[in-house]
């Protein structure tokens, strides 16, 4: 049979000899001598001198027979039974042109009798004795095989011996069998998968024999003459380019003494002259594309690497790993398991003796080429421009050191690894080096590979497509999209390189999620948050509330998980997850330990994606905010500021409950709330802001292999009217039978964008703080209240400014007067010096003490790039502070303390019948 690469496998079933595992063999202890290495390159010897054990290979008995043929016998006890196999030092690479496909032949002639065997006594005799024979050809070997129970194992030396020296090569039956290997040329060409990796390797290479096929053409195979055929046979099948293996139930010296029965009285040959090429350096992209009767397409890249003992091949073979091999390697988790694109995809490198190739092979749905081909040149050249993470080199090694254990389960496959070896290195033990080659790779050297060798100059594709369709590309467009994505992928590692003085990296993604990280290495935590801009802002009376209830939802079963799945694996990650809302936004925020970051953030991806808005949990939910909403009747200072929300917005939705109404929120069914979030989820106002011990490599590929499914899309949204300020007074009061009076007076504020922000926080901590002028005139002096204070709040739209104070019934009117000459005396007095240093102080000192946890950075690089304001902002508010003069308070107190136009509110006891005479209304609710 022969040996085509492809799928990191041989075709016909022979997964040991390519892929990730191509030069890793099984890793048994070994014992030590220090005489074989110099033995392997000594010519044949006169006397039987040449046994040794190698250094490091216990039970493996390595010699050199005097007439050249080389031994490797590995004892193996573990079950009755013997791998015997022949290695042939010829292949394809071998042959003349007019030779093409001569190795392949003899692989099959070699079975069809000899000078005393005739026609199928060889296969007769082999499964008469319980035993299984076979062999294949490649483009260095060719290799012929028999398994059989111990018992047997001298007659399966002696049908070895005797096909490899003494074959009939008939010429009827070899008539015959050229026309059974035209047969099985027609079947692969038939063949869609095999068809392409010849395509690839034929225009990989322009002089090396792998541009060749193992098999031949019709033309070549059905030229070939008898004599042909035997000189080849004679010339090639020698003791001296042989190579026996034999590993099983056997005493090696016994063993040696049947080996030596059989093949060592065979005279040696004269070795015929091998073949020289050297092959140029590709300098240029190469395409190639072809229509056939497939039902899909299929698609090859390849690059041009060394051979098996090229110092970058360790490197390499890591590389593919992580790229494609396994149902967590990039493209397979991208591409099968994440978009639906491909139906098969796999990454390998082929190394021979002194070239090799670097392969990615898929097979795709037609429909889905163009994206697929992106996506993996994506994939392809982000090994180019970023580092793997430590995780994934460790996955990789730790695969190809598993997949040689598997391989190497029986005595057979033992044998072909040492074969193997042998034929490529001339060191049967060379897996071992190998082995510790690969684990002395590091992230550095896979990123040094993937830009020396991962260019669009490098590389080389082959496309497989439907002739009842449209040719996929034109070959100018194909080439386009090569170069393209490697022009993107740099572009996208340029912005990644270059973060700014402040180490924020800043990245909008394809789809346009908009991406921040700040690295943070002092404790092993990672935050991350992502929200989009919804809320109580967008929404209305018939759906009031629908923004807290989704972000309750987001956490209480998502995808393929319930909430109590999503619970429990937060719990066992040591994790948060929760959800949030406000006025303006929808969101989720999450912290893990960085050890546990992939975990979470698959979670935290579905849960922000795909809720499932269970009804069964929606009704719970519906159930515990409708006892929020009743409860806060409870608390009067809630009631207070619902009341003045209601008052000073008359048609903006900032004059609803965050929580909604308990008409509102009976109302819903899960179809609400599907449909409020999916017309608001669109990847242009997503962001994720990401802050803590992560690199922001490493974030940017966990957010496009995560939510790169989120379509762009354009919607329309209805923006509510901002609210205009009050011209004259409101006042409103509520009676509760509560022992205290609370009040809030407010007026309309301002929004995110205006930079008066920074003066009116600095006016409203003059007032409000604990050391404000409020507290200390009302409280301090005047016993008026346990609690007075005055703050802020600004949105997108217009917010407001407010002081509230809790005090008894009959103080109300000393209070509300109090507070008015503190108003007063802003707007006419320019704040004292260091009263004003001290209030900028305050605000400085207490911005950075919360600055100190990963989930303060990470929330306000969100909401500072969600509102508009540049993602540093919070990195100027300390210079913004420090630049609010006197005059600047002065200013925002004359704007916006507008004392002929306030709000004023009070949730109070009864009233008496003298009170009530004097209030402009009253609203009595017990």
């Amino acid at each position: 049979m022969i040996q085509w690469p492809f799928y990191g496998k041989w075709i016909q079933g022979f997964v040991w000899l390519i892929g990730a595992t191509l030069v890793l063999g099984c890793s048994w202890h070994q014992g030590t001598d220090e005489t074989t290495r110099e033995n392997k390159t000594m010519a044949p010897t006169t006397s039987f001198v040449a046994q040794t054990v190698k250094p490091g290979m216990k039970d493996i008995l390595e010699t050199t027979l005097p007439n050249g043929l080389h031994v490797i016998l590995k004892e193996n006890h573990s079950a009755p039974v013997v791998a015997m196999q022949v290695w042939v030092g010829v292949g394809s690479n071998d042959e003349k042109p007019d030779q093409a496909g001569m190795a392949h032949v003899l692989e099959h002639m070699l079975f069809k009798g000899t000078q005393k065997r005739g026609v199928g006594e060889i296969a007769r005799d082999v499964e008469g004795a319980g035993g299984d024979i076979n062999a294949w050809t490649s483009f260095e070997e060719t290799v012929f095989h028999i398994v059989m129970a111990k018992d047997f194992a001298e007659q399966g030396l002696d049908i070895l011996s005797d096909a490899v020296f003494h074959a009939a090569l008939d010429e009827t039956e070899l008539t015959a069998e050229l026309e059974v290997i035209v047969e099985e040329i027609k079947r692969g060409e038939d063949n869609p998968a095999q068809k392409l990796s010849e395509d690839l390797f034929g225009m990989s290479f322009d002089q090396f024999p792998y541009k060749n096929p193992i098999i031949g053409s019709k033309e070549s195979v059905r030229s070939f003459t008898r004599d042909g055929v035997m000189a080849f046979y004679k010339g090639w099948y020698i003791p001296q380019n042989m190579t026996v293996v034999l590993s099983g139930a056997f005493k090696n010296e016994e063993m040696l003494s049947l080996v030596r029965k059989h093949f060592g009285e065979e005279p040696a040959g004269l070795m015929p002259d091998r073949l020289s090429v050297e092959e140029p350096a590709q300098v240029a992209l190469r395409v190639r594309q072809k229509q056939d009767a497939v039902q899909q397409s299929y698609v090859a890249l390849g690059v041009q690497i060394g051979g098996i003992q090229d110092e970058d091949l360790p490197a390499l073979d890591v590389a593919a790993t992580v790229l494609g091999q396994g149902d967590s390697s990039r493209l397979v988790r991208l591409l099968k398991r994440e978009r639906g694109l491909a139906n098969e995809v796999h990454t390998y490198p082929y190394a021979g003796k002194e070239k090799g190739l670097f392969i990615i092979e898929a097979e795709l749905p037609t429909q889905t080429t163009r994206e697929a081909l992106a996506l993996i040149l994506d994939e392809l050249y982000r090994l180019a421009n970023e580092e793997i993470t430590k995780a994934e080199l460790t996955k990789a090694v730790s695969m190809m050191e598993n997949e040689v254990i598997y391989q190497t389960q029986t005595v057979q496959g033992q044998a072909r690894r040492l074969g193997y070896f042998h034929g490529l290195t001339g060191d049967c033990g060379f897996h071992e080096e190998y082995l510790d080659r690969i684990h002395a790779v590091t992230v550095a050297d896979v990123l040094d590979v993937a830009k020396r060798y991962f260019t669009p100059d490098t590389l080389n594709v082959a496309l497989l497509s439907r002739e009842d369709k449209p040719p996929l590309f034109a070959d100018e467009d194909l080439a386009g999209l090569v170069r393209d994505r490697a022009e993107r992928a740099a572009r996208k590692h340029e912005a990644l390189a270059k973060p700014d003085e402040h180490g924020i990296v800043r990245v909008t993604l394809e789809n346009g999620i908009r991406l921040l990280v700040q690295e943070n290495r002092n404790v092993p935590l990672v935050s991350f948050q992502a929200a989009i801009p919804a809320g109580l802002r967008l929404e209305n009376e018939e759906n009031n509330g629908v923004s807290n209830l989704i972000s309750r939802m987001l956490t209480l079963g998502a995808g393929r998980y319930d909430a109590l799945d999503i619970a429990q694996q937060a719990d066992s990650l040591g994790a948060t997850l929760n959800g949030f809302s406000g006025r303006n936004t929808i969101g989720l925020k999450a912290q893990v330990v960085s050890k546990n970051l992939d975990k979470l953030f698959d979670l935290f991806s579905e849960c922000l994606l795909d809720p499932s808005f269970d009804k069964v949990e929606l009704e719970r939910e519906k159930t515990l905010v409708l006892e929020e909403i009743q409860n806060k009747r409870d608390i009067p200072s809630q009631v207070a500021f619902e009341l003045f929300n209601k008052t000073l917005y008359k048609h903006h939705p900032f004059r609803m409950d965050v929580l909604g109404t308990p008409e509102s929120v009976k109302r819903f069914v899960r179809s609400d709330l599907e449909e409020f979030y999916k017309k608001n989820l669109v990847p242009e106002r997503l962001v994720i802001a990401v802050s803590g011990d992560v690199s922001a490599a490493r974030m940017v590929r966990m957010v496009e292999r995560n939510f790169g499914r989120l379509k762009p899309f354009e919607r329309e949204y209805l923006l509510p009217e901002p609210e205009n300020a009050p011209k004259r007074e409101r006042r409103e009061t509520l009676e509760l039978d509560k022992q205290q009076a609370h009040l809030v007076m407010g007026f309309l504020g301002t929004t995110f964008e205006d930079k008066d922000r920074f003066a009116l926080g600095v006016m409203m901590t003059v007032l409000g703080g604990m050391s404000g002028r409020l507290f200390t005139e009302l409280r301090d002096k005047q016993s008026l209240a346990y609690s007075v204070f005055g703050f802020h709040m600004e949105a997108l739209d217009p917010g407001f400014l407010a002081i509230y104070i809790g005090t008894s019934p009959e103080k109300l009117l000393q209070a509300e007067r109090g507070i008015r000459e503190q108003l007063t005396r802003l707007r006419d007095e320019l704040v004292p010096d260091e009263e004003l240093e001290r209030v900028r102080r305050y605000l400085i000192g207490t911005q950075a003490i919360g600055l100190q946890r990963n989930a303060s950075l990470a929330g306000n690089l969100l909401f500072n790039e969600l509102y508009g304001l540049g993602y540093d902002e919070h990195l100027r508010y300390a210079e913004a502070i420090r630049n609010v003069t006197a005059q600047d308070v002065q200013r925002m107190a004359q704007r916006y303390l507008r004392l002929d136009a306030p709000v004023v509110v009070t949730v109070r006891p009864p009233a008496s019948a003298d009170e009530q005479t004097n209030s402009t209304k009253t609203v009595s609710q017990r």
